[in-house]
C-alpha cells in the first residue's frame, strides 16, 4: 500500500503549489489531506518554505498526527536544502 497524491494547483510565477492525498486507504494516520507549499525568496540565493496542510486525524490524536506530518515536512525541506547546496 502506498500514498497516492494528486497535484491540485501549480503557480510557477508565485512558486506555490497544492496537492492532496487521494486514496482513502493510504497507510497514514489521516484522511482528507490537502497541503499547500509556498517558496518565498528571502535573498538572491535563499528561500523560505511555508508548508501547511489540513487533514482529519484517523486512529490517533490530532496533535500526534500533526507532529508526524511536521516531522516529514522538516525531513523533506532538509533534503531539498542539502541538494540545493550540493548544486
Amino acid at each position: 500500500m502506498e500514498i497516492q497524491e494528486r497535484l491540485g494547483s501549480l503557480d510557477d510565477a508565485n512558486r506555490v503549489f497544492s496537492y492532496a492525498v487521494i486514496n482513502d486507504d493510504a497507510p497514514a494516520p489521516f484522511t482528507d489531506y490537502l497541503a499547500t507549499v509556498n517558496f518565498r525568496s528571502i535573498a538572491d540565493d535563499a528561500c523560505e518554505v511555508d508548508w501547511s496542510s489540513e487533514f482529519q486525524a484517523r486512529g490517533m490524536a490530532e496533535e500526534d498526527v500533526r507532529k508526524i506530518i511536521e516531522g516529514a515536512y522538516r525531513g523533506v525541506i532538509r533534503h531539498l536544502s542539502r541538494k540545493a547546496e550540493a548544486g
